[in-house]
């Protein structure tokens, strides 16, 4: 996943963050970053596009200072 004129793949950058989850035990299909105000828990179903995915795992992501930022949010497909 690339954003517009960007030369680095997005992905890349999201799964080498240090308060990335390293779980081997999950495989996610979609890794999102939403904001603070996000009220989503695990086995919760998102739709994206008329794609629906259900949420295996959640992080918190701090900025520079330790301030909460965002939330890392892993998906897998979900029929």
């Amino acid at each position: 996943m690339k954003l517009l004129g960007a030369e680095v793949d997005v992905a890349m950058g999201i799964g080498s963050a240090p308060d990335y989850p390293t779980s081997q035990e999950r495989v996610a299909d979609l890794v999102l970053l939403l904001p603070m105000t996000t009220r989503t828990s695990i086995g919760d179903i998102i739709e994206i596009a008329n794609v629906r995915f259900k949420v295996i795992g959640i992080s918190p992501s701090y900025d520079g200072v330790g301030k909460l930022a965002r939330y890392v949010v892993e998906a897998t497909l979900w029929a």
